[in-house]
């Protein structure tokens, strides 16, 4: 009986051992995170930061990117609004890119080993000299077992013409900018495992989104994660407005990262706190 109990314990055991461990990484544009009021945006409510930590931590993230937050100060309200949820996550890294401090921003539970990020990245729209609207997040986490992810986050222009911009052709720029940014990155030796992650602004078959991702059979070229909600549904902002549902947010992995891929989730509401929804996607470590 005690060697038949033993003989189980140490199959359990063995069991856990070769199971392997996995990640979970959120992505989610907060619409406007911010503490305080200005000109072009008001402060998010206290019980709309709320809801976006409980979200959030109902999803359990080890990483999470963010866009549409504003600083420091809006980082650390969220870090301890999800602490006291009981998702820790210590390590942050921010690039403050956009004037109207809607930022890109990455948490992390593991260690950040190195930030790359590029606050100002410029473009060239039809022969005038610009800049992306919010920069480039290039944020290597080091991951349990000592493998680096790096994460680049982006957020292309929004669907709104700005005076003397047309909104299609800035994306477009935006989107060789990222593109050569990423090339850099996948052509280093040895090939990193990376994440790309954002809101794009644009449709899956538009030219920016396209140039992204790479053509298909090249050396650099990324593969789609496509997250699904409970019903099979693939959109991920909601334009109250106009009425209009449109799948703007993405996840790409390089070759390596993808077939690690375990579970790719939409979250089947914001809670009220963005007009976004948060994409998850849990992959295996070795």
């Amino acid at each position: 009986m005690v060697r038949a109990t033993l003989a189980g314990l140490c199959f359990l055991l063995l069991s856990l051992r070769i199971l392997p461990a996995e990640e979970t990484f959120v992505f989610w544009n907060v619409q406007n995170y911010r503490l305080t009021s200005v000109e072009h945006a008001p402060a998010k409510p206290a019980s709309a930061r709320q809801a976006v930590a409980q979200r959030i931590a109902s999803l359990h993230p080890t990483i999470l990117g963010l866009a549409e937050m504003d600083g420091d100060t809006a980082l650390e309200d969220l870090q301890e609004r999800l602490s006291a949820l009981g998702c820790d996550l210590p390590h942050w890294a921010l690039c403050q890119a956009d004037a109207k401090g809607r930022h890109l921003a990455l948490l992390s539970r593991h260690p950040i080993a190195s930030c790359d990020s590029r606050p100002r990245v410029p473009i060239d729209l039809n022969g005038r000299s610009r800049a992306m609207a919010r920069g480039i997040l290039d944020v290597t986490v080091k991951l349990p077992g000592g493998e680096l992810l790096r994460c680049i986050g982006l957020h292309w222009k929004s669907r709104v013409d700005a005076p003397g911009d047309d909104e299609t052709a800035f994306r477009a720029a935006e989107a060789r900018a990222s593109r050569n940014h990423l090339d850099v990155v996948l052509h280093a030796s040895p090939r990193p495992l990376l994440l790309v992650f954002g809101d794009l602004n644009d449709l899956k078959n538009s030219y920016p989104v396209r140039e992204l991702a790479g053509a298909p059979g090249a050396r650099a070229v990324l593969r789609e994660w496509v997250p699904v909600d409970s019903n099979g549904e693939v959109w991920t902002h909601f334009w109250r407005e106009g009425g209009v549902y449109s799948r703007l947010d993405y996840l790409f992995a390089s070759p390596a990262l993808a077939r690690r891929a375990v579970t790719l989730r939409i979250a089947a509401d914001s809670g009220g706190a963005s007009d976004h929804r948060p994409l998850s996607a849990t992959f295996r470590l070795p």
